[in-house]
């Protein structure tokens, strides 16, 4: 249906096992973006509630797995910048270059307003171009318009819509055509 699109997952990567990064590698995946934001232990339980050295060890396997079996799965490591790690980035890029393909430094999303994240998205003079380049599947197969949508306003999952039909729908259409006005 969409031979040329590129297929991407997002994880945290805390529960990666030998055998899921084998299935990962075998799946055909195109993109993996990691979301490990912190180049600390301390920093990294507070911002995921999660074992640093667990995931970091995680990647390592990933990574030390695809060069063996000369996999082409593209990984990125992302660093979604907040007050408890701001400090840390640095650190993290000197960490991280050379071992990854792509390292992502992005801002912290205020899920439509439920987290109070300063300046606000709102104020942004740029549309939003996750409208426009790529289509998010929640885990539980619902469409999002974007990071901004916690609500799920789309109201349609891909096992009751075709992607592109939901792609091309009116609900889609009538938020590319706010945000591009």
């Amino acid at each position: 249906l969409f031979p040329s699109a590129r297929v991407r997952i997002t994880s945290n990567f805390a529960l990666a096992t030998p055998e899921k990064i084998d299935d990962l590698l075998d799946s055909g995946l195109d993109m993996i973006q990691i979301s490990l934001n912190a180049a600390t232990k301390e920093s990294h339980r507070e911002i995921m509630g999660l074992d640093y050295e667990k995931t970091v060890k995680n990647v390592e396997m990933l990574l030390a797995k695809r060069e063996a079996t000369q996999t082409p799965l593209y990984v990125t490591i992302s660093f979604v910048i907040c007050e408890q790690n701001y400090e840390q980035a640095k650190e993290f890029a000197r960490i991280w270059t050379r071992r990854v393909d792509r390292i992502i430094f992005q801002r912290a999303v205020d899920w439509g307003g439920a987290i109070n994240i300063q300046p606000s998205y709102e104020d942004s003079p740029y549309p939003c171009m996750d409208l426009v380049e790529r289509i998010v599947i929640l885990s539980n197969g619902d469409f999002s318009m974007c990071c901004q949508d916690h609500l799920g306003v789309v109201k349609m999952n891909v096992r009751d819509a075709p992607i592109l039909s939901a792609f091309k729908s009116r609900v889609f259409e009538d938020m590319r055509a706010v945000q591009l006005d």
